[in-house]
């Protein structure tokens, strides 16, 4: 076997590898999802901020 044979017989190998493989259907699900809730709780934050801060005093007078 010639070094050029032995290269291509690599490459080939190389290029035909499939162990790496990952679904591209799944991250786009996902990152459909996350993306936009990332985005409405960066958006209402402030507002979001108070209503859990309003929420957790009203937990402590209860006591």
């Amino acid at each position: 076997m010639t070094t050029l044979q032995a290269v291509r017989k690599r490459a080939m190998a190389l290029h035909d590898d499939d162990r790496g493989e990952i679904p591209v259907g799944p991250i786009l699900v996902i990152g459909l999802i996350v993306v936009p809730l990332v985005l409405i709780l960066w958006t209402f934050r402030e507002d979001l901020t108070q209503w859990f801060e309003g929420k957790y005093k009203d937990v402590l007078n209860k006591k």
